[in-house]
C-alpha cells in the first residue's frame, strides 16, 4: 500500500485539471499544492478551427480533454454545425468528456502512444477516410504523418494553445525553503518551464520528482535532472499512485 503521509507534492499542471491528482495526493495523506506551469488557451474563435468543425468528416481525434473543450466551444458558436461524427479518443477522461457533451466514442487505445491510435483507426475500418484531428499546439506532429500513411485525409487543427504559467518562480523558492517533498510533471513541456525558471547553485537533493511516462522522462534527463519515478500509464491518477509506491518503499525521503 503507497502512502504520501506527511508529503507535499506539487502538482505543475494546468489549474483546471488539477482536482483528480488533488484527491489522489489526498487520499494517500499527503498535502496537494499547485504551481501551474502551463496556461491553457482554446482557440474558440480561431477562424480555421471554426472553418474545420462546418466541413463533412468521417472521423474526429481528439488526443486530450482540452481538445474536446475546443471543438465543443466552437460549435456553439457556429449556427449551422451538422451532427457530429464519431470520435476516437486518447484517453479515458477525454473519453469522459466527449460522451458527457454527448459525442459517440467508438474507440479508445489502449495506451497513449500515437501507434496505438493508429492501430485503432485500422480496427475501425477508418483507413483512406477524412478525419479531422484537434491537438495542442505542441502536440508531435507524427499522428498526422502516421494517419496519412493509412491514406487518410487528415484536417490537422490546432484548437489550443499551452503556454507558460506564472507559477515557477514560486515553485522554485518554496523548493528553497524546504516546502516540497516531490513534484509532479505531465509533460515534457512543464518540465522545460520549470528548467528555465532554475536558480543558480540550487539544490534538489531531497526533491523527488515524478514524471508521467517515458517522454517526460526523457526531458528531465536531458536537462540534467533526475526522474525518480516513473507512471506506465499517462494520467494524474496514475502518477500519483506510483509516487506513493515509491515513498512506501523508500521511508527515509
Amino acid at each position: 500500500m503507497g502512502t504520501l503521509a506527511n508529503k507535499t507534492v506539487a502538482i505543475t499542471r494546468a489549474f483546471s485539471q488539477t482536482q483528480e491528482m488533488i484527491h489522489a495526493i489526498q487520499r494517500f495523506g499527503g498535502i496537494a499544492s499547485c504551481y501551474p506551469l502551463l496556461e491553457i488557451h482554446l482557440r474558440s474563435d480561431d477562424p480555421v478551427l471554426r472553418m474545420a468543425i462546418l466541413m463533412p468528416v468521417d472521423l474526429i481525434v481528439f488526443t486530450s480533454v482540452n481538445g474536446v473543450r475546443a471543438y465543443l466551444d466552437a460549435r456553439v458558436r457556429e449556427e449551422h454545425c451538422g451532427a457530429s461524427p464519431s470520435v476516437v479518443c486518447v484517453g479515458a477522461k477525454t473519453a469522459e468528456a466527449a460522451v458527457t457533451a454527448g459525442l459517440t466514442v467508438v474507440g479508445i487505445p489502449p495506451h497513449f502512444a500515437a501507434q496505438y491510435l493508429v492501430d485503432l483507426i485500422c480496427e475501425r475500418h477508418f483507413e483512406g477516410r477524412r478525419i479531422l484531428l484537434v491537438r495542442g499546439n505542441l502536440a508531435d506532429p507524427q499522428l498526422t504523418a502516421d494517419l496519412q500513411a493509412l491514406q487518410c485525409e487528415v484536417i490537422d487543427c490546432v484548437g489550443y494553445d499551452t503556454m507558460p504559467g506564472p507559477d515557477a518562480k514560486r515553485l522554485w523558492a518554496d523548493i528553497a525553503k524546504g516546502k516540497i517533498d516531490a513534484v509532479t510533471f505531465l509533460s515534457g513541456s512543464a518540465v522545460e518551464v520549470f528548467v528555465a525558471e532554475r536558480p543558480k547553485g540550487s539544490n534538489l537533493n531531497h526533491l523527488i520528482l515524478a514524471a508521467v511516462g517515458p517522454k517526460t522522462q526523457h526531458v528531465l534527463l536531458k536537462f540534467g535532472l533526475p526522474c525518480h519515478v516513473v507512471a506506465d500509464d499517462a494520467t494524474g491518477a496514475d502518477l500519483v499512485d506510483a509516487l506513493a509506491n515509491y515513498f512506501a518503499q523508500a521511508p527515509d525521503f
